[in-house]
């Protein structure tokens, strides 16, 4: 059976895989159109962090391309948050919907954002951030397969039921997993792969795209690994 979504409820889909605030907040942070960045440096490496939202409008969008090609022009490279759903399919397309309810792809976000999109708002497309004065872009994030691999590392394995099989990929489902549990992965873990690639690059100034709900975490990882990494004024 097709699955609808009201305002509300695709508030809630975006909050959950998007950020950790309230719907009021969500919602904010949808209208706004200034570029939240923080500067994290452990002395020899810098990193200008964006906090990114996937559904927003077109101002902000234009404004992280700006801060992109400024901070290309000044010798960064680009890392971005991006996992491909565009080739799953089977059991793991199956498996990494219940994450969230939908999957989530670009294709799915727009569908489930659809009233969000009808009254204006856009779905994020990293296509515009890329290329920009050079060609170094890369997409530092975890695959589909990593994600549901680490999850049923964590828990055991994503038990498939009627509705995962019935509905078809491109719909909604109402039975996702628990949200304490999914956030291990959606957040933690891929906060982790993030700051190992940051403090394990060769290159020493990186401006990063990603969500917002990932900027503390990322930061609490960094000085895992070592303690020099710390927030400095812009």
């Amino acid at each position: 059976m097709k699955k609808l979504f009201n305002i509300r409820s695709v508030i809630y889909a975006l909050v959950f895989i998007v950020t950790s605030c309230s719907g009021t907040v969500f919602m904010s942070m949808m209208n706004d159109t200034e570029v939240v960045k923080t500067v994290i440096t452990d002395g020899k490496k810098r990193v200008e962090y964006i906090d990114m939202i996937h559904i927003s409008n077109n101002t902000f969008y234009n404004n992280v391309k700006e801060e992109v090609e400024k901070a290309k022009n000044r010798g960064y490279v680009l890392f971005y948050e991006y996992i491909d759903y565009t080739t799953v399919e089977g059991e793991l397309a199956l498996k990494s919907r219940k994450f969230a309810g939908f999957l989530p792809s670009e294709e799915g976000y727009a569908k489930v954002a659809k009233p969000l999109i009808d009254k204006g708002y856009v779905v994020q497309k990293n296509s515009m951030f890329l290329n920009l004065v050079n060609n170094k872009d890369f997409r530092v994030d975890v695959t589909p397969q990593q994600m549901v691999d680490k999850y049923e590392k964590l828990y055991g394995v994503i038990e498939l039921d009627e509705e995962d099989i019935n509905t078809p990929i491109g719909e909604a489902i109402r039975n996702i997993l628990p949200s304490k549990k999914t956030e291990q992965v959606i957040l933690d873990y891929r906060n982790n792969y993030l700051a190992e690639a940051i403090n394990n690059s060769e290159y020493d100034k990186i401006i990063v795209l990603y969500g917002a709900a990932h900027r503390k975490g990322l930061i609490q990882e960094l000085r895992k690994l070592n303690n020099n990494w710390r927030v400095v004024k812009q």
